[in-house]
C-alpha cells in the first residue's frame, strides 16, 4: 500500500527524515519534479511544456542555484 501524504507529513517533523523520504515513491518524484541528467530533464520538460499549452500548468517554481541548470531552463522555456 502506498503511503499517504499524512504519513509522510507526520514522520518528517519528528526527526525521521530518512524514513519519511523512503516512503515517497520514486514515481511520484518523477511525476512532480525534473531530476536527472541534462538529456532526461530536457525530455521530461517536454511533458510539462505540453501541459502548459493545455492550461494545466500555469507556473513553474525552480529551486536551482546552478547557473548551468538555470540556463538550460531558460533555453528550453523561452
Amino acid at each position: 500500500m502506498a503511503p499517504t501524504p499524512l504519513t509522510i507529513t507526520l514522520l518528517s517533523p519528528i526527526c525521521k527524515k530518512q524514513e519519511a523520504e523512503a516512503k515517497v515513491p520514486n514515481a511520484l518524484l518523477d511525476d512532480v519534479s525534473l531530476i536527472g541528467p541534462r538529456g532526461r530533464i530536457i525530455e521530461r520538460l517536454q511533458v510539462w511544456k505540453e501541459a502548459g499549452k493545455r492550461g494545466e500548468v500555469g507556473s513553474m517554481l525552480l529551486g536551482v542555484q546552478d547557473p548551468e541548470v538555470l540556463e538550460l531552463f531558460a533555453n528550453e522555456m523561452l
